[in-house]
């Protein structure tokens, strides 16, 4: 058992909780905790919890209410605050680990001494296709960030827990861009990171996920771009930004016709 507490938020998908919990069980280096914060206040979620717990005696697992708002970023924040971890291990509630992603990741820390890992990952379909994504840039580019996301999620994610309260946790204003905002501010500050290329982290395509939401996406990377201001000022990052938001509207545009 290492020392590291795995924090999952979750709103009424039960189905993908389970797995997601079970992923956390079975890694070969075992969590100290599993804590799941719940948004959605669903007593079928917290029996669920329940059970895992009477069954996995030798790991704790919490069940968390979330009675602030509906919102992943504040559930892992309020998970963060609860965590009694030295390491914080994000995992959304629909996505799932290779069993030996906190065993490798704490390989990492002992060897590297860094206090953030990013890992690579795999996207998952319902009938068990495995998709390649990108590969995240193994040195940190502002400019890799500004436009795009290259990876950067929060259920490949795991982070130094007083490095994290340090920086707020994660920033509510920037609510569709906080997994790469996290990371940004982390590397502008020179904290000590690390890019695995090992794909150990697989992400669940399905119609409700975040990156389908595209009047949402637009919305919040006008948001990035008021916080990230100053590095858009180069007219070459400003009209990148531009043909992204062109993309978007294009896209919403052509959605609204049919």
């Amino acid at each position: 058992m290492t020392d590291f507490s795995v924090i999952i938020p979750t709103h009424n998908r039960n189905n993908f909780l389970i797995r997601a919990v079970k992923s956390a069980l079975s890694q070969k280096t075992k969590p100290l905790e599993i804590l799941v914060i719940d948004d959605c206040n669903n007593r079928e979620t917290e029996s669920i919890i329940k059970n895992f717990s009477q069954k996995k005696k030798n790991i704790l697992l919490k069940y968390i209410k979330n009675n602030q708002k509906n919102n992943a970023l504040i559930s892992r924040n309020i998970g963060a605050k609860h965590a009694k971890g030295k390491f914080l291990a994000f995992l959304d509630d629909d996505d799932f680990w290779h069993h030996n992603y906190l065993y490798d990741a704490f390989r990492i820390i002992k060897k590297k001494k860094v206090e953030i890992i990013v890992y690579n990952t795999l996207s998952f379909f319902h009938n068990k296709k495995i998709k390649n994504n990108k590969k995240i840039p193994k040195v940190f580019n502002i400019d890799d960030y500004l436009h795009y996301n290259p990876g950067v999620l929060c259920s490949n994610i795991i982070i130094h827990k007083n490095t994290f309260l340090k920086f707020g946790g994660y920033d509510l204003k920037v609510f569709g861009s906080a997994d790469k905002d996290l990371f940004i501010q982390f590397a502008l500050m020179r904290k000590k990171y690390f890019i695995s290329n090992k794909k150990y982290v697989y992400l669940q395509n399905h119609p409700d996920q975040w990156s389908k939401k595209h009047k949402l996406i637009l919305f919040q990377k006008i948001l990035f771009f008021k916080k990230y201001l100053k590095y858009y000022l180069d007219l070459r990052n400003f009209y990148k930004f531009l043909k992204v938001v062109i993309t978007f509207i294009i896209i919403i545009i052509k959605k609204n016709e049919n």
